[in-house]
């Protein structure tokens, strides 16, 4: 019966970028569930807490050109909304197959600088 046990969530500190507004956040994640929440200040400063994932696909990049602490990210978005949790390359193998554990399908882009920016809507 172990099918029926549910999975606590997972919570990962991460950057949150809320589109001109950068700072710290926590990523939530949980089966179907992706949420990023800012953290006090930054959410001050957006003028929102959170934005929780609709949909069953994420789209993570790395950043092959950027430093190690700062090139991983992946877009959260509500369908109104895109924004960035980035988090450093240690994290990744944490980060995607959390999401994956959690039913999400995750679209790796492998680039050279990007990190999602262009996604992004707020």
């Amino acid at each position: 019966m172990m099918d029926d046990v549910i999975s606590p969530p997972r919570e990962f500190l991460v950057g949150a970028v809320f589109g001109n507004v950068s700072g710290g956040g926590h990523l939530l994640v949980a089966p179907g569930h992706d949420e990023l929440n800012a953290g006090s200040l930054t959410g001050h400063l957006a003028k929102v807490n959170f934005v929780r994932h609709r949909g069953s696909r994420v789209i993570a990049y790395t950043a092959r050109l950027l430093p190690p602490w700062m090139n991983c990210s992946i877009v959260v978005s509500d369908g109104e909304r895109a924004v960035l949790a980035t988090y450093p390359l240690w994290m990744r193998r944490k980060v995607l197959s959390a999401l994956q554990e959690s039913g999400f399908e995750v679209v790796r882009k492998l680039t050279l600088i990007e990190r999602g920016y262009e996604a992004m809507r707020f």
